[in-house]
């Protein structure tokens, strides 16, 4: 199943180490990180980032202008 989700400047978790999920960048720019805390967020070159499991990814929006993603999760 895929959910549609709209990133704003607080992280959001996309995953939490019992799935995997492929996420799609419809619009904007995201950060991506492996705690909500992190001081080292990675900007998301591409469309579509593929995260395995046992991986944690937080997201965030990289600009002010806002982002909006599509994630597919599933489990091994």
């Amino acid at each position: 199943m895929t959910i549609s989700i709209t990133l704003t400047s607080e992280p959001v978790q996309i995953t939490d180490g019992t799935n995997g999920a492929h996420v799609t960048v419809e619009r904007g720019s995201v950060q991506y990180a492996d705690s909500a805390d992190s001081e080292a967020w990675h900007s998301l070159r591409g469309t579509v980032l593929g995260i395995p499991q046992p991986r944690v990814v937080w997201m965030k929006v990289w600009s002010s202008q806002g982002a909006e993603i599509s994630v597919t999760r599933w489990t091994e």
